[in-house]
């Protein structure tokens, strides 16, 4: 019998930087079961669509660690992320009925 997998997110503030699903995997009555961490989706590529039986901190962190920056990005003010916005809608025509001209 498989347990119900679990998803675990190791996220920023904004979204998920690596999804991880936890399941046991047991292929018969006999034999032990064996957790396993499926990588859904991994933004550096390192361990995209892994799955790594008996996860670790040496399997699934540390291979990470070396594309860690020693400062975290901080996030735009409003003033910064109003300009941005600003420059996005420059230039933009627009037909009478509302909607966006093609």
């Amino acid at each position: 019998m498989t347990a119900a997998p679990i998803l675990l997110l190791l996220r920023t503030a904004c979204e998920p930087d690596l999804p991880l699903r936890l399941e046991s995997h047991k292929a018969n009555r006999k034999q032990a079961a064996v957790p396993a961490a499926h990588v859904e989706n991994d933004r550096t590529g390192v361990l995209a669509g892994q799955s790594i039986p008996w996860p670790t901190f040496d399997d699934i962190a540390k291979p990470l660690l070396g594309l860690l920056g020693p400062t975290q990005a901080s996030p735009p003010t409003d003033d910064e992320a109003g300009v941005k916005d600003a420059e996005g809608w420059r230039g933009r025509r627009w037909s009478r009925g509302g909607g966006r001209r093609r």
